[in-house]
């Protein structure tokens, strides 16, 4: 399974020390060039772990060809668009998004998408980790938000109600 991550999940992944679950959950990860660029303008402690993970992994860095990002909304971020456009030109099985107007313009384009929620979620799904309640509790302290009403039905999903 091939997945193309945007900025904000590959930094949230990072704070809570999950990002191995994408490299244990996907055969492929790309990171396209935008959000490299993104993670790269930061120092945090993070933004270095992504660097490392992504060298010790050999996570590839790709450029959508301008062809891939022209018909794509310039109102998105650079990430969003540079995310989408990789995941239609290398037929990604998946594109990892948080931003609301980057899924709903993935769905346009046939993309299955999901968002930084998704990871543990899938990684619960597969026992790669024992508990989704602690997963979803680090995330959120480390910035995400989700309505109670969702946090809720996961756990209920999964018998951690």
């Amino acid at each position: 399974m091939m997945v193309v991550r945007d900025t904000s999940p590959l930094l949230i992944l990072a704070k809570v020390g999950r990002l191995q679950l994408l490299t244990t959950l996907y055969a492929t990860v790309e990171i396209p060039k935008a959000v490299f660029d993104e993670v790269n303008a930061r120092e945090q402690p993070d933004t270095e772990a992504i660097r490392q993970w992504r060298h010790r992994q050999d996570i590839p860095v790709q450029e959508p060809s301008d062809a891939s990002l022209h018909p794509l909304p310039e109102e998105l971020g650079d990430g969003e668009r540079e995310a989408l456009a990789l995941a239609v030109e290398r037929d990604a099985d998946l594109v990892v998004l948080d931003d609301q107007e980057g899924r709903r313009v993935a769905k346009q384009r046939g993309l299955s998408v999901t968002g930084t929620i998704g990871v543990p979620v899938e990684a619960r799904a597969a026992e790669h980790v024992d508990s989704l309640r602690g997963e979803l509790d680090r995330v959120l302290e480390a910035g995400l938000w989700i309505s109670e009403s969702f946090y809720e039905r996961l756990l209920q999903e999964f018998g951690e109600l």
